[in-house]
């Protein structure tokens, strides 16, 4: 098959890794794929199409796709989108946002190509706009039960989804082979964070928590990455006025070589509240490392996060998570049994390639009818 990628971004953020993985996994099982995704305001290359060259995608960057409707690029985006599905006869454009999804809903009328949007919430925006992309759509793909049960309520037809938990690389986030050389390796229980720290993310309860929990056990350490515009009054201040400012550690921003080695020495890690990518990257990735997951109940973490494989909280008050955080770390041998639940889950349930195939599956007879 001919397959084009669209995300309507220029960064390296939301479900950006989840797009490439399996644009990638389509190019090795043989499909000829191409990526195009948004322009940033220079003209240098930007990081996500830096990304997709160096796994080895090949680029359309023609159109602009922003993050956000802008009625000048949109017509000019449509009709160099026509222009390419006309010269270039894809057999697929598989869209990942809204923005994207508009573009392609408007410049593929009454031309061949099959349209496939992947969800990464948990229930689409019951828009005009999207209503309008929903009739020019052949196939969605539903991260979980809970989701396509959304689009069936919005009134997408359960022949038109296909429902398939989104790819984690397996091979870059997987768990240490052996334990870290660090002195203090035993005597310390690392708890980690990843993600932009914004007012609505609950930091200052997730640092009160910790503090709770530090106040018991000596042992526990919080590392926090990420940054974020918010940082100082959401997560830096609360953890100066904690008490245990000298065991709460902002690393900042991890470059992508050294993620993943970050993730491997965390002891568990707390996934509070989705970001961009409702299906919160960050949990998915610690889980295939073996890293026990303590979530909330928001959007698709339920169905994400096995409870074999972490906690699900009962509520988000700091003094639950804070009896989550002692849970795990008072149980050494728990820890490693849902770690290695949360790497045979991954290994079952998030291959890149297994997705692909999934798709092949799917789509093979959308083309034949066509």
């Amino acid at each position: 098959m001919k397959i084009l990628h669209l995300y309507s971004n220029y960064k390296y953020t939301g479900p950006a890794d989840p797009a490439l993985l399996l644009a990638k996994a389509q190019q090795d099982q043989g499909h000829e794929v191409t990526f195009c995704c948004g322009h940033p305001p220079s003209d240098q290359p930007t990081h996500l199409q830096t990304i997709a060259i160096d796994r080895g995608l090949s680029l359309y960057d023609e159109l602009k796709l922003p993050k956000h409707f802008q009625i000048s690029s949109l017509r000019k985006d449509v009709s160099l989108l026509r222009d390419w599905i006309k010269e270039e006869s894809p057999d697929v454009i598989h869209c990942h946002l809204s923005g994207d999804h508009l573009i392609a809903s408007l410049a593929s009328r009454k031309l061949p190509p099959l349209i496939l949007k992947s969800q990464y919430q948990l229930k689409p925006e019951k828009t005009l706009r999207n209503r309008y992309c929903r009739q020019q759509t052949d196939l969605w793909i539903a991260p979980t039960r809970a989701s396509a049960i959304g689009l069936e309520e919005w009134g997408v037809s359960p022949t038109q989804i296909l429902q398939a938990a989104p790819p984690v690389d397996l091979s870059r986030f997987k768990p240490r082979d052996c334990p870290s050389v660090e002195v203090d390796q035993e005597s310390r229980i690392r708890i980690g964070v990843v993600a932009r720290m914004q007012r609505h993310r609950k930091f200052p309860q997730l640092i009160e928590a910790f503090s709770l929990a530090a106040a018991e056990d000596p042992k526990l350490v919080l590392e926090i990455l990420g940054r974020g515009t918010h940082q100082e009054e959401v997560a830096k201040e609360p953890a100066r006025r904690s008490g245990f400012e000298d065991r709460i550690k902002f690393p900042g921003y991890v470059e992508q070589a050294l993620y993943p080695q970050s993730l491997q020495n965390f002891d568990m890690l707390i996934f509070l509240v989705p970001g961009s990518d409702g299906t919160c990257r960050a949990a998915r990735e610690a889980l295939s490392s073996g890293i026990p997951v303590i979530a909330s109940r928001r959007g698709l973490l339920p169905e994400l996060i096995p409870e074999d494989c972490g906690i699900l909280l009962r509520d988000e008050t700091s003094a639950e998570i804070a009896s989550a955080i002692i849970q795990l770390a008072q149980d050494s041998h728990g820890r490693k049994v849902m770690g290695e639940n949360a790497r045979n889950h991954s290994l079952k349930n998030c291959s890149p390639s297994a997705l692909a195939q999934s798709l092949d599956n799917a789509i093979q007879p959308l083309l034949s009818s066509i």
